[in-house]
């Protein structure tokens, strides 16, 4: 999980939230904001954080949802949207984990 919101997103926050569902994560997290806008820029994500004074925790973050399958070499082999069904990614894993031609 990559978030886009590092302001509210402390790294502690992000365990907890992902530790209720998975056992063994990654959170990205940076507070550099050209380096969050180029890394979103890498993966086409469109993000949004609404002005607000620091330390206000009432304000929006509106972002495109979209989950990943990155090889070992850094290349997106699959992508899916908001909602995409679970089956279906049972699907495309099942087919990149066992047919070598599609590696």
């Amino acid at each position: 999980m990559a978030t886009v919101d590092p302001e509210r997103d402390q790294p502690e926050t992000l365990a907890g939230y992902l530790g209720h569902f998975f056992d063994r994560t990654a959170a990205l997290r940076t507070e550099d904001p050209v380096e969050l806008a180029t890394a979103a820029q890498a993966f086409g994500v469109q993000y949004e954080v609404e002005e607000h004074e620091p330390g206000d925790a009432t304000y929006d973050v509106g972002h495109s949802a979209i989950t990943y399958v990155i090889d070992d070499t850094g290349t997106v082999r699959v992508e899916w949207p908001f909602g995409f069904e679970s089956e279906h990614m049972t699907t495309d894993l099942t087919a990149l984990l066992t047919r070598p031609e599609i590696r």
